[in-house]
């Protein structure tokens, strides 16, 4: 079948923009048809201007789509399309009429746009013509009708301004200082709420050498008002500033929504007139531009905000205020779509956080037109992690609990006058849950952890009003006493519950927690159980009991004279002792306090650490008479990662001592404590020993006949980033034939699986004669004269077996040959 496109009896509609009185020129036919328009976020199909009619309107680009393909590349050639203004008299016939240069943009096989080069289309008559198009078969386009293709399309419409249009007019420059400035006229966006929003529009030319253009208007005192600049001139580099009646800045677009686009968003402090001036960065540029002011009453609507123009993740952060009626929660949402190209050559989109919202809710979101017109936005409904839900509008079902995002933009593309207004009612009659529960284990099961403070996370915002500390209660079974509580609410999803004082942490038994009253902002009861019905409570039992030969912090152990005993452990190694404890600076961040008795000549090694969390420890010393004999602020960070250490400080005299234990850095939480202390016999390594390579620890020896004797004590703490702790001790000068025997043993509760090596000055492993390597124990000859050292390091155990990490790149046969030197 052969099909010709032509363009005859053509119609020419008016899709109005979102403004009373403003729209786009459309041209139509049934096969195909030639759209005229503004590129807009509206589109309204029944509005239709014949040929020879009149089109009010603010245009700066023609929309031309048709029904059938096209040859795109005689869509996209500029001397296809020629627009002329008539001059001003009304007729093409004069010889005065005035060309305008037309741009096609996103060119597509049955959809065109024509930019005007550098202005919005002046009121008058005005004839497009399109010449030398073909169809996607390489026919020519039978512009008039007639069945003979390779005629011109030609359509003359009129444009005329909107009376709410202010003009700089044939006097530009007049408006060049505030005493000069020209008053703005403002329409209410929706009739039926006249008071809510007002919108006002201005046309002007900044001329070379002038100082800016200025408005006026008159705002209320609360209300906010956005200010577009959207320059249609020449490339300048657009600025609007919004001052006060003393000619005072009040606010600058210092951040552009692209180079040609400046906006400026301000709440108004107090009612009375104020001025948005429009200039240039440079005076020897000139150009025209359209000035678009939007008013609102900020309790009414809540108005975009530069910070959710870009992207979902922007959106998180902007929060609108929501009204309550009955299981409805309320808000009005309102903004502007830049034009295409305003948002770094882009369509632009805008996005609104809706929250948090439960599985089975319902959210309903209607436009708010101006009269007589359709809005044709496209409205998307996001997860938080950029999941598209669908097409958001009447009656979505919100399928998964969890924070939602709007996306507002155009189904066409928008110009400069893309004002929108939503509605948006989200209707949940499904009451909170509790969801998840931190440092708590699960329900019924058992934790070691030191509980001061934890958290509830439910699925909704909660009304504030309902969380009070009389709905929770924490009772300990074996005693049936009721264990005190604060409860703190963040306003939106978690509730922080802390134990008072007194109690704090929590000591071993049986704990249930039970959680009742709560309602959500609609006022939906607390569904505890979590069965779909509401009303019922919220239970959690769980058992709180700490490690068998770990000391745990008892209640206020926040001074000497309250600190808690820490008792030695006989590891089974004479001269050495150790302790274990546990503590916790959360929730105040306080510092505790540990009693330990040392006798005179005693060495002390403290390593703290915490586990669950980046915070950096510090521990400081102190005697009985609570006079600082180590300073803790040395030791912090010498152990791995955030961990502090000190070692072998050597008591003067028997008596108690006192590790005091704070927060240096970082969130208060949990933490470890592990002691070592040892007689005057025993040595202990160094703060350098564990970290460096050229720095060994000096070992000092008792003479034992022809035998010379040492005994150290060392704490082997694990990994630091990529690299396991070890220690290093320099033996000194051996002799040939030599016999040196290192033995490395652990006390009671030691995790360690010590390996131990015997090492040359150029660290060449000395063989191990009794071929164990694994044992913790070397007895080896010395081969030749020299200075030799000790390396004590642990086996990573596993399951019964034990693992050594070798940081080297080997072949899989050297490496076979590494495993092999340790038994593997």
């Amino acid at each position: 079948m052969l099909w010709r496109s032509r363009l005859a009896n053509a119609r020419l509609m008016a899709y109005p923009r979102r403004w009373p009185g403003l729209a786009c020129a459309v041209a139509e036919e049934l096969e195909p048809r030639l759209l005229l328009s503004t590129v807009s976020a509206l589109r309204l199909d029944d509005a239709v201007v014949a040929p020879g009619d009149t089109v009010t309107a603010v245009v700066d680009d023609l929309h031309v789509a048709f029904s059938d393909p096209m040859n795109t590349a005689t869509l996209a050639a500029p001397g296809n399309w020629s627009l002329l203004h008539d001059g001003g008299d009304g007729s093409f016939a004069d010889g005065n009429e005035t060309a305008y240069a037309l741009t096609p943009t996103r060119v597509e096989a049955q959809d065109v746009r024509l930019d005007v080069a550098s202005q919005i289309l002046p009121a008058g008559l005005w004839r497009l013509t399109a010449t030398g198009l073909k169809d996607a078969a390489g026919e020519d386009l039978d512009g008039d009708g007639d069945g003979t293709p390779g005629d011109p399309y030609t359509i003359d419409f009129t444009v005329a301004w909107p009376a709410t249009l202010a003009v700089e007019g044939a006097d530009s420059g007049a408006n060049d200082a505030l005493a000069a400035a020209r008053p703005l006229a403002f329409a209410p966006y929706d009739p039926a709420a006249p008071n809510d929003r007002w919108i006002a529009m201005a046309q002007g030319a900044r001329t070379s050498g002038d100082g800016g253009d200025y408005w006026s208007f008159t705002g209320l005192a609360g209300q906010t008002v956005t200010v577009h600049l959207q320059n249609i001139g020449p490339v300048w580099d657009s600025h609007v500033y919004l001052r006060n009646s003393a000619d005072g800045e009040l606010a600058r677009s210092t951040s552009h929504v692209s180079w040609n686009h400046g906006v400026v968003r301000y709440t108004l402090p107090s009612s009375g007139t104020y001025y948005v001036q429009a200039v240039g960065s440079d005076a020897g540029q000139m150009g025209q531009y359209l000035l678009t002011v939007d008013l609102v009453d900020s309790a009414a609507v809540a108005i975009e905000w530069q910070s959710n123009d870009n992207s979902l993740a922007d959106a998180l952060g902007v929060q609108p205020s929501w009204r309550l009626e009955g299981l409805h929660r309320l808000t009005t949402l309102g903004g502007k779509l830049g034009a295409w190209g305003t948002n770094n050559n882009e369509a632009d989109a805008d996005y609104y956080s809706l929250g948090y919202l439960n599985a089975g809710a319902t959210v309903t979101i209607a436009p708010v037109d101006w009269p007589g017109n359709d809005v044709a936005m496209s409205l998307s409904l996001y997860r938080d992690d950029g999941t598209l839900v669908g097409a958001a509008g009447e009656a979505v079902t919100i399928p998964a609990a969890g924070r939602y995002v709007l996306r507002v933009d155009s189904v066409y593309g928008n110009g400069p006058l893309g004002f929108y207004q939503l509605d948006v009612d989200v209707l949940d009659a499904i009451g909170p849950r509790v969801v998840s529960a931190t440092r708590l284990p699960s329900d019924g099961q058992t934790t070691s952890l030191l509980l001061a403070d934890w958290t509830l996370t439910v699925d909704e915002a909660l009304d504030a009003a309902s969380v009070a500390i009389e709905h929770i209660t924490l009772i300990e079974t074996g005693s049936g006493a009721a264990v005190p509580l604060t409860v703190a609410y963040d306003g939106d999803r978690t509730l922080t519950l802390t134990v008072d004082g007194a109690w704090r942490p929590l000591q071993s038994g049986l704990y249930r927690l039970s959680v009742d009253g709560l309602t959500d902002v609609m006022g939906n009861a607390l569904d505890g159980d979590a069965d779909g019905t509401g009303g019922d409570p919220y239970v959690h039992t769980f058992t709180v009991a700490f490690p068998v030969g770990v000391t745990v912090e008892t209640v206020a152990n926040e001074s000497i004279a309250t600190a808690t005993e820490v008792p030695w452990t006989d590891g089974g190694i004479g001269g050495y002792w150790s302790s274990q404890a546990c503590g916790s600076l959360s929730p105040t961040g306080d510092g505790d306090y540990w009693k330990v008795w040392l006798d005179e000549g005693d060495g002390l090694t403290a390593y703290v650490e915490s586990p669950y969390s980046g915070m950096s420890l510090r521990p400081d010393l102190y005697n009985a008479a609570s006079g600082r004999v180590l300073d803790g602020y040395g030791p912090i960070h010498d152990g791995r990662y955030e961990d502090s250490v000190f070692y072998g400080y050597t008591a003067p005299a028997s008596d108690w001592y006192y590790v005091a234990i704070s927060r240096y850095d970082g969130v208060s939480d949990e933490y470890r404590l592990h002691l070592t202390r040892t007689d005057a016999t025993i040595a202990h390594e160094t703060d350098t020993n564990h970290d460096n390579y050229g720095n060994p620890d000096v070992v000092a020896y008792a003479l034992s006949g022809n035998q010379r004797l040492s005994s150290i004590a060392g704490f082997l703490m694990g990994w630091d980033d990529q690299t396991p702790d070890h220690d290093r001790y320099a033996l000194g000068q051996l002799t040939a034939g030599d016999v040196v025997e290192l033995t490395a043993r652990t006390p009671t509760g030691s995790t360690a699986a010590p390996l131990v090596g015997l090492y040359d000055a150029n660290w060449n492993l000395v063989a191990d004669e009794d071929g164990v390597p694994w044992d913790g124990h070397v007895r080896a000859t010395i081969p030749a004269t020299g200075v030799y050292y000790a390396w004590v390091n642990t086996w990573e155990v596993y399951q019964g077996h034990g693992y050594l990490f070798n940081m080297s790149n080997q072949t899989v046969h050297d490496a076979a040959a590494t495993a092999a030197t340790y038994g593997g």
